[in-house]
């Protein structure tokens, strides 16, 4: 079949969506600023329930100990495949995860600082596993990379009820909380970095498949991307997004290969209760907002992420306004220049995605907060050509509301790879100023 009866299918679906969504077109009528903020609520709203809306919330029960117990017993109840065996020793432990034998890999609550010589604007750092729950009954490990010198701040919860606990009294306990408050914003800045296909998170963070430590020149085309934010400053959390590494199911484990994911196991599982993939792996990085807090790093962060990553990071700051800026690394783009022109995983597609509204419209909804993209010139799955056609769309949104210079497009000559030329300093800037 030719692609004439799908390019009718898309513009068809698309009118629908232009006439309830468009910021584009909002903007052509000169709406007021009022009726372009509705506009934009009301995409947000049917945006999310489009990703299956909010799942039950839960504690977060952060884990900073041994979480072996925990996980297994939490995970294998809803058919997640997880497993840790082996004791740690000398700063490190052998962790069995997905299938095979793994060595090295950082214990929860042990720590390993790294020091990377040789790097302009590197630092070291340390990483620690950690593990909470995201939903009920989804435990999600994350690494933690905090730069050398940074320090969590005690929270404001936490200040009240020592003030409390000490007989300060009300007036006390007040002064606690003000002054704890006070400090919100004066830490270091935080970054959430959200991993695309591939072996897990495990391969943004330093690490191979087998657990050790990635050597130079063995990076992917996500280059260990948190391990260069941590270097920077950052306060970095990563977590293993939903059908990737450790939250595979065991039926989808190829001991062989590494990358082999449940993405689409999980998303068919998923759309019959009426959840996508896209939504779980959303709401696990609001999460991570959510964790970064209890954690005591207190600075509202920022987001990047690459390719399926990149999805996440996109469709995560256009709904949760806590995150200050963004770097979107391989994905936008129009939703007919990419996963309808060719074949992409499932985890793309969301049940009246195109009767909602096109990329650039949700692209657009992270404005005027500083977004930059990196597209390669020769990215076969995400064309430049159309890239260029979204750049232009969302430029007019950010030109609206006087933001231009916060919007940026690096635009390089290479494939499917971050960059970080450009947009490690861009999210520096926006997330210390």
């Amino acid at each position: 079949m030719s692609n004439g009866y799908a390019d009718v299918f898309y513009q068809a679906s698309l009118s629908t969506a232009a006439s309830r969504h468009s910021i584009i077109r909002a903007l052509e009528s000169g709406a007021p600023h009022s009726s372009l903020a509705r506009l934009r609520s009301d995409l947000s709203r049917d945006f999310w329930a489009c990703l299956g809306g909010s799942p039950w919330p839960c504690p977060l029960n952060i884990q900073r100990g041994e979480p072996k117990t925990l996980m297994a017993a939490a995970l294998d109840e809803v058919g997640y495949y997880s497993d840790n065996a082996g004791k740690a020793g000398a700063g490190q432990r052998k962790e069995r995860a997905n299938a095979g034998e793994q060595e090295g890999r950082v214990n929860a609550g042990e720590q390993e600082r790294r020091v990377n010589a040789g790097e302009q604007n590197t630092r070291a750092y340390t990483r620690e596993r950690i593990v909470f729950e995201a939903e009920a009954g989804l435990l999600t490990p994350a690494y933690l990379l905090v730069p050398e010198g940074v320090n969590a701040a005690v929270g404001a919860g936490a200040a009240a009820r020592a003030g409390a606990a000490a007989g300060a009294g009300a007036a006390a306990g007040a002064s606690a909380i003000a002054g704890a408050i006070a400090t919100v914003g004066a830490g270091a800045p935080t970054v959430i970095a959200l991993t695309g296909h591939g072996f897990g998170v495990a391969d943004i963070v330093g690490l191979k498949p087998d657990g050790s430590e990635q050597k130079p020149g063995e990076s992917s085309y996500q280059k260990a991307f948190a391990v260069a934010l941590a270097q920077r400053g950052f306060v970095v959390i990563a977590p293993e997004l939903m059908g990737f590494g450790e939250l595979r199911l065991e039926r989808d484990i190829e001991p062989d290969d590494p990358e082999t994911s449940s993405c689409n196991s999980i998303s068919s599982m998923l759309l019959t209760i009426g959840r996508t993939m896209a939504g779980v792996r959303v709401n696990q990085a609001r999460r991570c907002a959510d964790a970064l807090v209890e954690l005591g790093y207190h600075c509202p962060p920022v987001a990047m992420g690459i390719s399926g990553g990149g999805l996440v990071c996109t469709y995560f700051t256009a709904l949760d306004e806590r995150v200050r800026a963004c770097c979107i690394s391989g994905f936008a783009n129009t939703y007919r220049g990419c996963i309808c022109a060719m074949h992409h995983c499932i985890d793309n597609y969301q049940p009246g995605l195109l009767l909602t509204a096109d990329m650039p419209d949700i692209l657009s909804l992270i404005a005027p907060r500083p977004m930059i993209w990196e597209s390669g010139e020769r990215d076969p799955i995400f064309p430049i050509k159309h890239v260029m056609e979204a750049e232009a769309i969302v430029r007019r949104v950010y030109d609206f509301y006087g933001k231009g210079e916060d919007f940026v497009l690096d635009r390089f000559d290479d494939e499917h790879v971050i960059h970080g030329i450009q947009s490690y300093d861009f999210l520096w800037k926006h997330a210390t100023s």
